[in-house]
């Protein structure tokens, strides 16, 4: 697993979610979670060992859209 935390925005009153995009690097595969509000930590189970993942953290916006987006690529431990 993998604990991800973010900062909120400076002005976070629009915001209704935050929304983590993770991708194998490898094969492209993607999957999606969406955090409540307020929520600024989020761990990330059942990622595969040995694989580097690229993850992305957008804020979603109540008014539809996104914005601030943060990004960062890791590699899982191999078992």
């Amino acid at each position: 697993s993998v604990k991800l935390s973010w900062k909120a925005p400076s002005d976070e009153s629009g915001v209704s979610a935050y929304v983590i995009t993770y991708q194998n690097v490898s094969t492209k595969d993607s999957e999606q979670v969406a955090v409540n509000k307020g929520r600024l930590a989020h761990t990330l189970d059942g990622l595969t060992p040995g694989t580097t993942y690229r993850i992305h953290v957008r804020s979603r916006l109540e008014a539809g859209g996104t914005s601030s987006e943060s990004s960062i690529t890791i590699t899982t431990p191999a078992k």
